[in-house]
């Protein structure tokens, strides 16, 4: 008994730290009484279903609806989520909440943040193109397991072939092979007449067996 008593108040602290930090935060854009967050995780369940990542699916309408509707003013929270971290705190807590049968805790971890990041510059497009030096500068000074991310969002607001492609080619010799690996991926989806100079099927034989037709304008390639 007080063991358990124990655990539920470390669990009570974490928990008030965790909310503290969170109201200590600016706040977030919103469209109908939902933050843009909130409309991205709406998004993230609803595209989960669909074979093929489509920003302009009717069963998406009304997610990107809010998340367009919310506009350029979503940058800095795009950006923000993109650059998320796991709080070893946080995630102490939903681990011990959940061990005492504490089921419906669950936290927004930074992997899931940087995925509603990407969802969010998808659905923007062009829209988010005041983002690409921010994206640009992310790509060049994140750890791999963001960067991955950090390519595929700006792919996403779609800013000039120029621009882009010497990114990602660059990209493709980064040490981490999962960056490289996304890297190539986007060449292929994005830039496919580039590909075979780019030495994207050198890296990844089997993308030749795919027609360009049938992939989305931005597939959630970082994973």
């Amino acid at each position: 008994m007080k063991r358990r008593r124990l655990i539920l108040i470390i669990v009570a602290a974490l928990l008030l730290g965790g909310l503290a930090f969170y109201l200590s935060r600016p706040k977030e854009p919103s469209y109908q009484d939902k933050t843009l967050t909130e409309w991205l995780r709406k998004l993230d369940k609803e595209i989960r279903p669909l074979p093929v990542v489509d920003p302009n699916a009717p069963e998406l309408a009304d997610s990107v609806k809010a998340i367009r509707s919310i506009g350029t003013n979503g940058i800095p929270t795009l950006l923000k989520l993109l650059n998320a971290k796991d709080f070893p705190a946080a995630t102490l807590a939903e681990r011990v909440a959940q061990r005492i049968g504490c089921t419906p805790f669950q936290i927004l971890h930074a992997e899931e943040k940087r995925e509603l990041a990407n969802w969010g510059f998808m659905v923007l497009g062009a829209q988010a193109h005041c983002a690409v030096p921010a994206l640009i500068q992310f790509i060049k000074r994140a750890p791999a397991d963001s960067k991955g991310w950090a390519i595929s969002c700006l792919s996403g607001v779609k800013p000039d072939k120029e621009l882009l492609l010497p990114i990602l080619t660059q990209s493709m010799d980064d040490s981490d092979y999962h960056v490289a690996r996304v890297a190539a991926t986007t060449i292929h989806i994005c830039y496919p007449e580039e590909a075979e100079k780019a030495g994207v099927y050198k890296m990844l034989p089997h993308l030749r067996r795919f027609n360009k037709d049938i992939v989305s304008t931005n597939v959630p390639i970082a994973k």
